[in-house]
């Protein structure tokens, strides 16, 4: 099945002003962050895959956390309001695509890779994440949100899925059963330690899905090198996600 190529023009109308600066990020997102820049001394050469229009490069340029950006998403209203918006940071690029048909990234290599509200608004969510994953550089990071339940997930859009922009478009609104994302990142070809935080939470009002609650993560995981230790986990999530 091929990803959903998000066609709405109300999407970079509402990424011009929200997901641009520090604050906009969820407690979680910044909480990973943090914690990671402050162990790497910063996040080095950076991918956002669903950029949108840029807003996490900026927020992250204007604490000097970054080496160098690239953006991609596959709306290309975003991406054009990305581009024709004076970016903080020298060199940074931006490619309208879908991250499993990239080819200008093929070659390329990053130590921080974003993929922040993306993998699970979309079709292919696993494949999403390997592509996103093949983008990570030895000792580098892949920093991923995912939506978590102690019960059967969902990654079916007749079942779960949400309206974006008034109902221009239907997003995937995936849900991952937390043994089955672990197994996933386990799964990962050189998969090193993962972090991870996160805190129950309602889902979106306009969201159409079988669950009440769920646990909204932000996992970072590194990929490893010849002389790393073995692979290890730092969980900050609910304990009744376990049971």
């Amino acid at each position: 099945m091929s990803n959903i190529s998000y066609r709405s023009a109300g999407l970079a109308k509402y990424f011009s002003g929200y997901r641009d600066k520090w604050m906009d990020f969820y407690p979680s997102e910044r909480w990973v962050i943090e914690r990671i820049a402050a162990e790497s001394k910063g996040l080095g050469r950076v991918l956002d895959v669903g950029c949108a229009s840029g807003g996490l490069g900026r927020a992250l340029a204007s604490r000097k956390l970054l080496k160098s950006y690239a953006g991609i998403d596959i709306n290309p209203q975003v991406i054009e309001a990305a581009t024709t918006k004076s970016f903080p940071l020298r060199g940074s690029r931006f490619e309208c695509g879908d991250i499993l048909k990239a080819k200008s990234l093929r070659r390329e290599a990053f130590d921080t890779v974003f993929n922040l509200s993306c993998a699970d608004w979309n079709v292919e969510t696993a494949r999403i994440i390997a592509a996103s994953w093949r983008k990570v550089a030895p000792g580098g990071r892949l920093i991923i949100s995912l939506r978590l339940t102690p019960g059967r997930g969902v990654n079916d859009i007749r079942r779960s899925y949400q309206p974006i922009t008034g109902g221009e478009d239907i997003a995937n609104y995936a849900v991952f059963n937390i043994r089955e994302a672990l197994r996933l990142f386990a799964d990962l070809p050189q998969a090193g330690r993962l972090l991870g935080y996160g805190y129950w939470g309602k889902p979106s009002r306009t969201a159409v899905t079988p669950y009440r609650a769920l646990v909204f993560a932000v996992f970072a995981l590194q990929k490893g090198t010849e002389n790393q230790a073995a692979p290890s986990m730092e969980l900050h999530l609910p304990l009744s996600l376990f049971i």
